[in-house]
């Protein structure tokens, strides 16, 4: 039989108290319920720093998940402000989906290589998020550079 990750209770509700037991045992951490999606305990993870809600998954997603139903496949949840590490982070209006590319390539790679944060980033793409998917690469670029001032 093969373990699907989540699926250990096969089902079963559990308690609130009984939740919060087996997060503190795992994490060693007291969980907290979180501000966004009802019923949901979080714990923050020091090594990632960042928010994980039970059943191991993000926060941030599960935020999204809550408000606009599932993460296609190939998209991750992607923080407009390039920050992740306090809760007012995880808030909808902060929240927003790439694709694998986008957020785990394109978006450090210019930050990186222009020096700049992720949210300066995340609002050249915000600006040309219509344009055709493979458009996009070049035209962040050219506003990026013009942004710094740079030869296109």
């Amino acid at each position: 039989m093969r373990f699907i990750l989540g699926h250990v209770n096969q089902g079963k509700k559990e308690s609130l108290y009984t939740r919060m037991n087996k997060s503190k045992a795992s994490t060693g951490r007291e969980p907290i319920l979180s501000p966004y999606v009802p019923g949901v305990l979080i714990t923050f993870d020091k090594d990632k720093k960042r928010w994980r809600a039970t059943g191991r998954r993000l926060h941030a997603r599960a935020v999204w998940e809550y408000v606009n139903g599932s993460v296609p496949s190939g998209y991750r949840v992607h923080h407009k402000d390039g920050r992740c590490s306090t809760l007012h982070d995880d808030r909808i209006d902060n929240l927003m989906l790439l694709t694998d590319e986008w957020n785990l390539d394109f978006m450090p790679g210019f930050a990186k290589y222009f020096g700049i944060p992720e949210r300066e980033v995340t609002d050249a793409y915000l600006c040309v998020e219509r344009l055709p998917y493979q458009e996009r690469f070049n035209a962040v670029r050219q506003i990026l550079l013009q942004l710094l001032g740079r030869e296109i």
